[in-house]
């Protein structure tokens, strides 16, 4: 296997490459210095501090898992259920404990395995706390499970290591590189291309309809995302891109109230483009690292082997992560519509949904009565927020309406419902028939398109 070098020569001619070819194997392996991991792993760790301190002044468990009378889990992941009593409580807790160690390195490998399976298990739980930045949180903290991010910049009573193979790198800046570029490929619409939404409707209803900063948003976003992961691979670009991205997710925090830390961990996370020594310059580890003797230097090692089975597992994952993205455009070829293919796709700001009418009802067909709900009194805002986007949620809440009337003895049941939104500032318009019964539509996401209705043209 091949990799293709690019050297820049002179900055008199910029587009002048010098090509080299070599094997990936010792491109993976080549011995590079811990301290930019070192470094990222304490600013990651700060991020999950932050997020679950935000989780806590939020009520995430009384208000937001146990308030509502149902949860929307992911297909595939209903036996993930909310545990009884104190446990999420305890749970959440101790996941502020991990991400403290994380952050100082302590007990590393231990907090960042509980961190994985705790915060994914909350983040499983419900479909309407789904967040772009929350994916990429478990993502990072799984592939972090795997590396000696605590070889550098630690409280760890372990010897500091001074050399990772960069394949570690390379994994976390291809991570981040996906997001920015398929967040980019997102954009390659018409609603984007043509109509600049939902940057319209969205800018509109904040009273600044001016035509050239819409322009310049939607053009501008789609550029710098298709752009930005090449400007920071790229050294020569790399500092005008740090810039760049500083200014655009600065402004990104300032546009939008619901994006959270997201916008200052892609800032941060730049650090992750420079070279792995960048860090050592300003703060060596042997100086950092604090260790039982004085004068302790690092341990080194320059015989990294990467085994076939490691090569096999990081192939699939950037395989997974190239593919996954795409699946909704097999499905629909308009994801944000129809649903599915929509999360884990980095589609950001890709459309927006304006609530017009809500509610549910269950018909008794046998005794000829109808009983009408008001999701808004039963669910969260937040799920509220995400059934008028995903129309599976829908067919999860008739689910649950049914066979709550069947508790109560009714046999023959139907459940109806009628959610009429807009739809990146087009006409107000039904997402399914009001009079589908909601039981019997199919579950399978390969028929989405013989119950949800088509887009209404703008």
């Amino acid at each position: 296997m091949l990799n293709i070098i690019c050297e820049y020569v002179n900055w008199g001619n910029l587009f002048k490459f010098n090509i080299k070819m070599v094997n990936s194997s010792s491109l993976l392996t080549k011995p590079v210095s811990s301290s930019l991991l070192g470094l990222f792993r304490i600013f990651f760790g700060l991020c999950l501090v932050y997020e679950m301190v935000y989780y806590f002044n939020i009520g995430l468990i009384p208000n937001g898992l146990k308030a509502p009378v149902v949860l929307f889990p992911y297909s595939g992941f209903e036996w993930v259920t909310l545990l009884p009593g104190k446990i999420p409580e305890i749970l959440l807790f101790l996941n502020l404990v991990a991400a403290v160690c994380i952050t100082l390195g302590v007990i590393y490998r231990k907090a960042i395995i509980y961190f994985f399976f705790s915060f994914a298990y909350f983040f499983l739980l419900d479909k309407g706390f789904y967040n772009n930045h929350l994916y990429l949180f478990i993502l990072l903290v799984g592939l972090m499970i795997f590396m000696p991010a605590d070889a550098a910049y630690s409280l760890s009573k372990k010897k500091a290591q001074a050399t990772i193979p960069y394949w570690m790198i390379l994994l976390l800046r291809f991570q981040l590189f996906v997001v920015y570029f398929y967040g980019g490929l997102a954009k390659i619409k018409y609603d984007w291309l043509v109509l600049k939404e939902p940057m319209h409707t969205i800018f509109r209803l904040n009273g600044l309809d001016k035509p050239l900063i819409i322009d310049f948003i939607a053009y501008g976003g789609l550029v710098f995302d298709l752009t930005i992961g090449f400007l920071l691979c790229y050294k020569p670009t790399r500092k005008i891109a740090v810039l760049t991205v500083l200014m655009f997710n600065c402004s990104n925090a300032f546009m939008f109230n619901d994006i959270g830390v997201f916008p200052f961990f892609m800032i941060g996370a730049t650090m992750l483009f420079f070279e792995p020594d960048y860090a050592e310059k300003w703060f060596p580890i042997n100086k950092l690292k604090t260790s039982k003797k004085k004068n302790e230097l690092p341990i080194e090692n320059n015989n990294f082997i990467l085994k076939t089975s490691v090569k096999f597992i990081l192939a699939t994952y950037v395989i997974l992560q190239l593919v996954i993205p795409f699946r909704g455009w097999f499905i629909t070829l308009n994801p944000d519509w129809y649903g599915p293919g929509q999360r884990f796709s980095w589609r950001m700001k890709m459309q927006n949904r304006i609530e017009k009418e809500i509610s549910f009802a269950v018909f008794d067909m046998d005794n000829k009565s109808i009983m009408t709900f008001d999701p808004h009194t039963v669910l969260t805002t937040t799920q509220l927020n995400s059934l008028i986007i995903d129309p599976y949620m829908s067919l999860r809440f008739a689910q649950f309406l049914g066979k709550d009337a069947q508790n109560k003895g009714i046999k023959n049941v139907e459940v109806k419902g009628r959610v009429m939104v807009s739809f990146n500032g087009r006409p107000d318009q039904l997402i399914y028939d009001e009079n589908l019964d909601l039981l019997k539509a199919p579950k399978n996401v390969l028929e989405v398109k013989k119950w949800v209705l088509p887009i209404a043209e703008k």
